[in-house]
């Protein structure tokens, strides 16, 4: 093979397995720096470090090889953004564990990265919203959040944790809490496509 792999190229060697195949990753994927920098721009960019950025690379090629393993996708010249938004995702998704962000706070059916382009798409969305929406709450919103949907505490803990009057109080706190964390979504450039087709 020379030069650089088409992506129809890429994925005929893939199927085509043996050494044809880990010829085709070493020159898709690691002889031609162009999607690993684009990685690493997209998780620098996106608050993660140079590590973090290494680490979403490798895991992105090996779930990408698994999709094709699967014969998920059929068009060839959709390998390149179908990558990226394998790493997208596994960004996003490493993003949350490090933040320790719930997705219950948004009422929104979590999605597990096994979906199709546009599934990982629409849970990329919600990811970049709802860490949007989170950041936009005061610090005692957000706390008290957290105490709920992340550590887990009772009304009767958070009530003594934050000083409240009661669970009554708490419940009631929460409640308008969540509402407020949804507004916010509401405003994120990306909530259109999170809702679409809904």
């Amino acid at each position: 093979m020379k030069g650089n792999l088409t992506e129809a190229e890429l994925l005929a060697a893939l199927r085509q397995g043996g050494m044809a195949k880990e010829r085709a990753i070493k020159k898709f994927f690691y002889d031609d720096p162009t999607l690993k920098n684009e990685v690493i721009k997209f998780v620098l960019r996106h608050g993660g470090s140079s590590d973090d950025a290494k680490d979403v690379f490798h895991d992105a090629i090996i779930y990408f090889l698994k999709k094709i393993a699967d014969e998920k996708l059929k068009d060839e010249n959709k390998a390149k953004p179908y990558f990226m938004r394998i790493a997208h995702n596994t960004w996003f998704m490493l993003f949350r564990k490090k933040r320790n962000i719930a997705p219950e706070l948004t009422d929104e059916p979590w999605r597990d990265d096994d979906g199709d382009l546009e599934e990982m798409a629409q849970q990329e969305h919600l990811n970049m919203a709802l860490d949007y929406g989170l950041n936009q709450l005061e610090e005692r919103q957000r706390e008290i959040l957290k105490a709920k949907y992340v550590d887990d505490l009772s009304l009767k803990e958070i009530a003594a944790k934050f000083s409240l009057a009661n669970e009554g109080m708490a419940k009631k706190y929460l409640y308008r809490f969540k509402g407020y964390l949804r507004e916010h979504i509401k405003k994120h450039p990306l909530y259109p496509k999170m809702v679409e087709g809904d």
